[in-house]
C-alpha cells in the first residue's frame, strides 16, 4: 500500500465515543501483571518531529487475554495541544491474511489527549468496515510519548499471526512503520484466553481409612482435559480422579486439586475443600439394653447387643442422664437414692484400627422395692359392746411400721386408728375388722385388712336349764 493511500484511509476517522479511564504505566510499556506476547520492532527516525515513530510493540496481558495492545512510540513528548483539530493522529493498520495489503485499520480520536502530562483521555474508534470497536489512549513520559490501541480479538478474529504497521501525521510532518509492508506478529491473545468455567472440585467417599476417595471435577468448558492431583496436608501424594486412604493419612488433611487445560487457553487449577481422615467404623453396634426389676435394690443388668467380633466393651452408668461415681460394670444394683429416678447405661465398644461407638440405652425409672414379708391382720378380743378388740399385725419384715384404721361394715370409723378398738352399741349387728398399713423406707407400703366379725348382744350372767316335777301318770299334774 502507498502512502497517500494510507493517509486517505486515515483521514476516515470515526470517533464513536468517549470513556473516561485512569491508566497508570512506568517505562515505556504500560505497568500490568502478566504481561505476555510482547513483540517490539524499532524503526529509524525520518525527521526530527512529533511524527517521528521510534518503534511500534504488540503484546497481550494475561487478565484481558482476548485483546490485542499495539504500542506506537514517538521521538518527542505528545504537546498538550497535540492530537487535536484533526492536526494530529495515529492509525495502526492490520494484513489478516498475511497477503502484504491491509484488511483493517482503526485511527486515533482528535481531541485533546493529554493535560499537563498527568492524565490522559482515552477514545473509543471503529474498527474500518467491521462492526468492531477499538479503544485508543496514550501517555506522555520523559523524553519520549506513545500512543496505543486495544482491539478486541473476540470481535475481530485476527489469525494465529498478522501483519501490523503504523502511520503517525503531524501537519505536514508524517511517518511509516515499517517504511513499506508490515511487521509479522504472532497473536499474543491466541493462547491466553481465559477458560469460562473452572469449578471447585468435591471429595465424594467415606474419610476413613481404607476408602476410596473420589474427585468430582464439576462442569467445565467444553474439551478441556483435566489432570488431578492429591495432597496430604499440602504435600502430594496421588494422581488420578481417585485415591485410597491409608493408614499414612490418619487425622491427616486430604484435599485433590483440578487443573483444567485447552489448546488456545489458559490453564485453570482449583483445588477441594479438605477432608480430615479418621479411623474406619465398625460394622455393626447396637445400642444396649437393661434387664432386671426396676424396683430398688434389684440389680440391673447391660446388654450390648450384635456387633463386631473383637470389640471390647466399657460400661458407665447414669442417673438422670449423669454419671454414677464407681458404676463401671456391666451391672448395677439400684439404691434407694434411685426411687424415681431415671436410670441408663452407656456402652463403648473399641477395637483396634477403628473407630469407637458409643451408645446409650433407654431409660428406666426406678421403683420402690416390695415387702417380702406381710401378713393379714387378726382380730383379738371379744365382740360384744363394752368389750376390747385388737389389731394382730402378723409377721413381716423386720423395721416395718404399722399404721391402723378400724372400719364398721367397710366404711371408715373416724379416729379410730390405734390397734385396739373398744366396741359400742351402735356396733351391734355390724361388721367390724381393721385395716393394717406396713410402712419400710425405700420400700412400697402395704395394705391389708383383717376378716370382719359381727357384734352380739351380751348374754345373761346366770343361766340353767328348767326340770319337771310331778307324776308320770295319766291324769297327773306335772
Amino acid at each position: 500500500m502507498n502512502s497517500i493511500h494510507r493517509v486517505r484511509l486515515s483521514a476516515r476517522l470515526v470517533l464513536s465515543g468517549l470513556v473516561a479511564m485512569m491508566l497508570v504505566f512506568s517505562g515505556a510499556l504500560p505497568a500490568r501483571a502478566g504481561q505476555v506476547g510482547l513483540q517490539t520492532f524499532s524503526d529509524p527516525l525520518d525527521s526530527a518531529g512529533i511524527a517521528d515513530i521510534s518503534s511500534l510493540g504488540v503484546s497481550g496481558f494475561d487478565e484481558d487475554p482476548t485483546s490485542v495492545y499495539v504500542f506506537l512510540y514517538l521521538d518527542e513528548i505528545v504537546a498538550e495541544d497535540s492530537f487535536a483539530g484533526f492536526d494530529t493522529w495515529a492509525s495502526i493498520y492490520f494484513d489478516a491474511d498475511s497477503d502484504g495489503t491491509e484488511d483493517y485499520f482503526i485511527s486515533s480520536g482528535s481531541d485533546l489527549l493529554t493535560s499537563e502530562g498527568e492524565s490522559m483521555t482515552i477514545y473509543t474508534s471503529d474498527i474500518q468496515d467491521t462492526g468492531c470497536e477499538g479503544f485508543f489512549f496514550g501517555y506522555p513520559e520523559d523524553n519520549n510519548s506513545w500512543v496505543g490501541f486495544s482491539i478486541d480479538n473476540d470481535c475481530l478474529k485476527l489469525p494465529e499471526s498478522f501483519g501490523v504497521s503504523a502511520y503517525a501525521n503531524s501537519g505536514n510532518d508524517y511517518d511509516f512503520a515499517p517504511d513499506d509492508g508490515f511487521y509479522q506478529v504472532t497473536n499474543p491473545s491466541g493462547a491466553e484466553q481465559l477458560l469460562a468455567n473452572t469449578p471447585v472440585p468435591m471429595i465424594q467417599g467415606s474419610n476413613t481409612i481404607g476408602s476410596k476417595l473420589t474427585a468430582i471435577p464439576g462442569a467445565w468448558d467444553e474439551g478441556v482435559t483435566l489432570n488431578y492431583k492429591w495432597f496430604r496436608q499440602g504435600v502430594q501424594v496421588g494422581t488420578g480422579s481417585t485415591y485410597n486412604v491409608t493408614a499414612a493419612d490418619l487425622e491427616q488433611s486430604i484435599t485433590v486439586a483440578v487443573t483444567g487445560s485447552k489448546a488456545g487457553f489458559v490453564s485453570a487449577t482449583k483445588t477441594s475443600a479438605s477432608v480430615v481422615i479418621q479411623l474406619p467404623r465398625l460394622a455393626k453396634s447396637t445400642a444396649p439394653t437393661i434387664t432386671g426389676s426396676n424396683r430398688a435394690g434389684s440389680k440391673l443388668t447391660a446388654l450390648t447387643g450384635s456387633w463386631d467380633s473383637g470389640v471390647a466393651f466399657s460400661f458407665q452408668w447414669l442417673r438422670e442422664g449423669v454419671i454414677i461415681s464407681n458404676q463401671t460394670s456391666s451391672t448395677y444394683t439400684t439404691i434407694t437414692a434411685d426411687i424415681g429416678k431415671k436410670i441408663s447405661v452407656r456402652v463403648v465398644g473399641t477395637k483396634v484400627g477403628y473407630q469407637s461407638a458409643t451408645f446409650t440405652s433407654a431409660q428406666v425409672v426406678v421403683q420402690p422395692a416390695t415387702l417380702t414379708k406381710t401378713s393379714t391382720p387378726t382380730l383379738g378380743g371379744t365382740a360384744k359392746p363394752g368389750q376390747t378388740l385388737t389389731a394382730v399385725t402378723g409377721e413381716w419384715d423386720s423395721g416395718v411400721a404399722f399404721s391402723f384404721q378400724w372400719l364398721r361394715d367397710g366404711a371408715l370409723m373416724a379416729n379410730q386408728t390405734s390397734s385396739s378398738y373398744k366396741v359400742a352399741v351402735e356396733d351391734i349387728g355390724k361388721n367390724i375388722s381393721v385395716r393394717v398399713v406396713g410402712s419400710k423406707s425405700g420400700f412400697e407400703s402395704a395394705t391389708k385388712t383383717s376378716a370382719s366379725i359381727v357384734i352380739q348382744l351380751p348374754r345373761l350372767a346366770k343361766s340353767t336349764a328348767p326340770t319337771i316335777t310331778g307324776s308320770n301318770r295319766a291324769g297327773s299334774k306335772l
